[in-house]
């Protein structure tokens, strides 16, 4: 399964692709690059402690 959601355009034009993250470090990896500068993220969730489909 596949899912896409509309994206605005980004001021900076990067994303952040966090790749083995785990679960309970998500929160706080995310507002840090969110804080940096960084507008967006992206979580692939195709690591062995990721959520079932």
């Amino acid at each position: 399964m596949t899912e896409t959601a509309p994206f605005p355009k980004l001021e900076r034009g990067i994303v952040a692709i966090l790749r083995g993250l785990k679960p309970d470090e998500a929160v706080a990896i995310g507002r840090a690059i969110f804080e940096a500068g960084i507008e967006a993220i992206e979580v692939p969730l195709n690591s062995p402690a990721a959520p079932p489909r």
